[in-house]
């Protein structure tokens, strides 16, 4: 319960997120675990980082702190300024479209051969070697819908961040924890 007071004021900004309290027994002594619900990757690893410092600064004698969000694959997201993107005529789905082909290719169309029994797509994309760096990919052009082109980092910014190793759902529910033991 101290442990539940000490976080609880911390919950009370986090209306997009659901929280529940456990504890057991282990054989290095009481555990906590913390489970942090959202569907909001980012969310959930603010919430998860801000527990984690509450229990290594205010809970002693806490150890091993850990979450199954530490050790994960770095990843890039993209923050949009929705506001400069509208004023200059790009559209979040053109964006993201964009996007999407520039790194993963987009199906132009489809072949057949001359039996008919087979068909190829034909996927066009940029040479890999053409996007090496979050940098590059800033560069990428962009349609508007005035038909002009701006660059992506004219609309949008680049945060890293980490991606979790695995993405766990308990009842349907995206769900994140925090283990720690607490010495005896």
């Amino acid at each position: 319960t101290e442990l539940q007071d000490l976080i609880r004021p911390f919950l009370d900004d986090r209306p997009e997120a659901d929280w529940i309290f456990s504890t057991s027994r282990s054989l290095s002594g009481q555990g906590i675990d913390v489970a942090v619900y959202s569907e909001s990757p980012d969310v959930s690893l603010a919430a998860v980082e801000e527990i984690m410092s509450l229990l290594e600064n205010n809970v002693y004698p806490v150890e091993n702190i850990r979450s199954d969000l530490s050790n994960g694959a770095p990843k890039y997201s993209i923050v949009i300024d929705y506001q400069k993107a509208e004023d200059l005529g790009v559209t979040v789905s053109t964006l993201t479209n964009t996007v999407n082909a520039a790194l993963t290719g987009i199906t132009a169309t489809e072949i057949s051969t001359f039996t008919a029994d087979e068909t190829y797509d034909v996927v066009v994309l940029i040479d890999p070697d053409e996007i090496q760096s979050v940098d590059e990919l800033s560069s990428l052009m962009i349609p508007t819908d005035k038909g002009t082109m701006v660059r992506l980092d004219t609309i949008a910014s680049f945060e890293l961040g980490t991606a979790p190793r695995t993405i766990t759902r308990e009842d349907k529910v995206r769900v994140n924890h925090v283990y720690a033991t607490i010495r005896e």
